[in-house]
């Protein structure tokens, strides 16, 4: 019988947990790809390597000049991603617009910008997105301006104060932020919306100056965040962030962490492992107990 331990998120420089408890996560996306899930090779409707950038499909649209194109989801639907040349790419950044529920398949992609206030993939305001990872996929954003306060979103994966990213299947994801953002939650002054990471996945995370490595940007608050399944996350926040939770000085959101997971969470300076960034508190942080250790669950 699982049995949390609830804690008072307080300022922990650094937070590694283990858990085996019953296993959840990521199956309502497999069973929508079908066969695709069970052997790794996910259709790919979306080449980034070769989409032409006045090209459209089915909910999606490609705008704007070659290498700077943007990939924008403005219906619901099931949609392979994929990169035949890894690394090579028409597409600069993703957008999910609001109000969309969309299940995106990612197999093996690398985007990165440099470019100010441009995240790598932005989920509009109650956009709900299912990303569902193959092998290994590589997300940056490294606007660097010097300036931890800056007011630019420079968030790998930016997801809106009302907007839901659910991250699983049994690949990985690496994300960096550039200043200011998070790599994977909020912008400057721009609270997170809600992060699940369950299934298989794995997920690197580095914050920009200021932001977590999931949760709020600078400023910003962390939303609510559960780590569950057999996900393996290893989060690390930027100068003032929170490893997982909060912005340099905003407040961590309620975060939960079940099932056979492996959380390693790193606050920058003066922020918290999991919880508050500089300067501010945490939210309710809810942990599963070890069944392995008799004394922790009895």
């Amino acid at each position: 019988m699982k049995q949390l331990l609830r804690v008072v998120a307080a300022a922990l420089a650094t937070a590694a947990v283990s858990f085996a408890t019953a296993s959840a996560g990521g199956e309502s996306l497999a069973a929508e790809l079908g066969d695709a899930a069970d052997d790794q090779t996910p259709n790919c409707d979306i080449d980034l390597s070769t989409v032409n950038t006045s090209a459209s499909g089915t909910g999606w649209t490609v705008t704007g000049s070659s290498s700077q194109a943007v990939l924008t989801f403005t219906n619901d639907g099931t949609y392979g991603i994929c990169q035949t040349t890894f690394g090579s790419s028409n597409v600069r950044n993703i957008i999910v617009n609001d109000g969309v529920n969309a299940s995106l398949a990612v197999d093996e992609i690398a985007l990165a910008t440099a470019i100010r206030n441009v995240p790598v993939i932005t989920l509009g305001a109650s956009a709900n997105v299912s990303l569902f990872l193959f092998g290994d996929s590589f997300l940056y954003q490294s606007y660097a301006s010097g300036n931890t306060a800056t007011a630019y979103n420079n968030t790998a994966v930016y997801v809106h104060g009302s907007a839901t990213l659910t991250i699983s299947g049994t690949g990985s994801l690496t994300a960096a932020g550039g200043d200011g953002g998070a790599a994977i939650g909020g912008a400057p002054n721009a609270d997170s919306g809600k992060i699940t990471i369950s299934g298989q996945a794995t997920v690197e995370a580095t914050g920009g100056a200021g932001g977590a490595g999931i949760g709020g940007g600078n400023n910003s608050n962390g939303g609510a965040i559960s780590i569950t399944g057999q996900a393996a996350v290893e989060a690390v926040g930027g100068a003032g962030g929170a490893g997982i939770g909060g912005g340099s000085g905003s407040y961590g959101g309620a975060i939960t962490i079940t099932g056979q997971t492996t959380v390693k969470a790193t606050g920058g300076e003066s922020g918290a492992g999991i919880g508050g960034g500089k300067g501010r508190g945490g939210g309710v942080i809810d942990i599963g107990c070890d069944p392995m250790d008799a004394d922790a669950c009895p």
